[in-house]
């Protein structure tokens, strides 16, 4: 027997994400006195049927690090999908600061827990993104929008009705429209680039790609030319690099063989964890504060055509700065910049 209910939430703003055929918004349930997110779909613009489904994936797939689906519901013309209130998504914290290296080994080995979980379900997600993974209030990271996933053959391969085009995996563009578990490995692959990037030099990089290539994105992609794998700032590094490098092999078979191993990798990083980077339009800061020092490194054009490496460390109880030339360098070209900073911070690296 089907009952007919009524749900009642008090509309509370827009959370800022909105895609084509859906808004988010915050919501006060006075039914179950809660505070939540809400995604409203205007049912005219969708597939129904498709989208209780992706309500129905993402409530069966219970994880910790799978976002939560409350209850979904209708009215006449929309489509309500409640989920507990989270803070924001990963995208959302890049548009404001860079992630440190600390968190992104955190919120990664998080959303690449949920994301193996949901491959143990026999899915494939299709759209893993910075703006699909969400932030609670205890900084624990989350991976939401089951509205791409598909359930696997017995062949371990999914064929989507579409992909998310600036993470398309290169075999989405050569070979069989059927993927494997490969393509999501090359997202979360892009995912954490992104989150070493910040969303201001992810722009940065992606317009001058376009820019270069023009109308052939894709058989740029799938040769492997994008993204630029040796862009990444100078505090990142090189165990981190290198399993972005192997997320995101153009060939399939070259990256990791399962995101666990993926995430296995990704946890082992233990390197410059708490620089704070800042690409700002006339410097870049990198800064690290601890109980008793903060120490910076600036990197800035020197007037003449090149740049100058700058380096203080500065005691927080006397409030003194101490200039550390050991870590300077001046007159530095462009391509020798990354060289130049990573001594400077290799310099000032508190000590284990």
């Amino acid at each position: 027997m089907l009952i007919d209910t009524t749900v009642r939430f008090e509309r509370r703003g827009n959370v800022g994400v909105q895609g084509a055929n859906s808004v988010v918004f915050f919501a006060f349930d006075h039914q179950l006195n809660a505070e939540l997110v809400v995604k409203e779909v205007d049912k005219a613009t969708i597939d129904a049927a498709r989208y209780f489904a992706e309500a129905s994936r993402l409530y069966a797939v219970r994880h910790p690090n799978v976002a939560e689906v409350l209850y979904c519901s209708t009215t006449t013309d929309k489509i309500y999908l409640a989920m507990p209130q989270y803070v924001g998504s990963v995208e959302g914290i890049l548009r404001t600061r860079a992630l440190t290296v600390r968190e992104i080994v955190r919120i990664g080995t998080d959303f690449l827990a949920g994301l193996h979980h949901v491959h143990t379900r026999q899915l494939l997600h299709f759209d893993v993104k910075p703006s699909n993974v969400l932030v609670d209030g205890s900084g624990k990271a989350l991976l939401t929008d089951f509205g791409l996933a598909e359930q696997v053959d017995p062949t371990g391969l999914a064929t989507p009705d579409k992909i998310y085009e600036l993470h398309i995996a290169p075999e989405a563009i050569t070979a069989s429209p059927s993927l494997s578990a490969a393509a999501d490995v090359y997202q979360a692959g892009l995912t954490l680039h992104r989150m070493c990037l910040g969303t201001a030099l992810w722009r940065v990089q992606l317009s001058g790609f376009l820019s270069r290539v023009g109308g052939n994105w894709r058989p740029a992609v799938a040769a492997g030319a994008f993204p630029t794998k040796d862009s990444l700032p100078a505090h990142i590094p090189s165990r981190l690099r290198a399993v972005i490098a192997k997320a995101i092999q153009t060939d399939p078979a070259a990256r990791y063989a399962s995101v666990l191993d993926l995430l296995n990798d990704l946890a082992k990083v233990d390197e410059n964890l708490d620089w704070q980077f800042t690409p700002g339009a006339g410097e870049w800061t990198w800064e690290w504060t601890d109980a008793t020092h903060r120490r910076k490194v600036m990197l800035r054009p020197d007037g003449a055509g090149k740049f100058e490496v700058a380096a203080t460390r500065t005691n927080l109880a006397t409030g003194d700065t101490q200039t550390v030339k050991k870590a300077a360098a001046t007159g530095v070209p462009w391509p020798k910049t990354a060289k130049s900073v990573q001594h400077a911070l290799d310099v000032l690296t508190p000590s284990p």
